[in-house]
């Protein structure tokens, strides 16, 4: 019998930064999800943020609960 030896998938990446890093200086994320063309960003103080897919900023949400 001859063993098929599969290779593991390759993930490709790359580290964010810009923006990125500037947000998780001052506060911790919570959550993120994934567009072909933007990432959303929220932190636990509350700050949603939408970045382009380089990490830059394009727009900032403070979330306040009433």
């Amino acid at each position: 019998m001859q063993e098929e030896s599969e290779e593991e998938p390759k993930l490709k990446y790359e580290r964010l930064s810009n923006g990125v890093t500037e947000i998780l200086q001052k506060d911790a994320a919570s959550c993120m999800t994934v567009h072909d063309k933007f990432l959303a960003l929220g932190t636990h103080y509350g700050k949603v943020y939408l970045l382009d897919v380089q990490g830059n900023i394009t727009q900032k949400f403070d979330v306040v609960s009433m």
